[in-house]
C-alpha cells in the first residue's frame, strides 16, 4: 500500500519533500522547489526481484488509487525495476491493457552489464 513519508530534516516547510514509497524503508531527501512543477511527472517505481504473479495487479490498482485520491494534476510515470526479464510475470487478463501505456515502463538489469 502507499503511504506518505514526510521528511525529518529541518528546512522550511517549501523545501521539504513529501515522499510517497511502497515497502517497509522510509526515505527523507530534500528537493529544489523546481523539481514539484506541473512539467515533472510523479513517479511511481518498484524494484522487483522475485516473480510475483500478483504483481501489476497491485502495483496498476495502488498506482491509480493515488491519482484518483490525490489528483496531482501532473503526468505519471510507473517505472518497474527488474533484475532480469525471467522475474517478470504477466499481468491478469483484467490489467493487460494497462501493459501497453507509455506511462508504464520497465528496465531490465540485465540489458546494461556489458554497458
Amino acid at each position: 500500500m502507499l503511504f506518505r513519508v514526510k521528511s525529518n530534516i529541518s528546512l522550511p516547510k517549501r523545501r521539504q519533500a513529501n515522499l510517497y514509497s511502497r515497502g517497509k524503508s522510509l526515505l527523507s531527501l530534500k528537493f529544489r522547489r523546481s523539481y514539484f512543477s506541473l512539467e515533472h511527472p510523479v513517479i511511481f517505481a518498484e524494484v522487483q526481484y522475485q516473480p510475483d504473479t500478483d504483481f501489476y495487479d497491485r502495483f496498476i490498482s495502488e498506482t491509480t488509487l493515488y491519482l484518483r485520491i490525490h489528483k496531482p494534476g501532473r503526468r505519471w510515470l510507473a517505472l518497474v525495476i527488474y533484475p532480469s526479464r525471467s522475474v517478470e510475470k504477466q499481468a491478469g487478463i483484467e490489467f493487460e491493457s494497462f501493459m501497453s501505456l507509455p506511462q508504464l515502463q520497465r528496465i531490465y538489469l540485465e540489458d546494461y552489464q556489458d554497458k
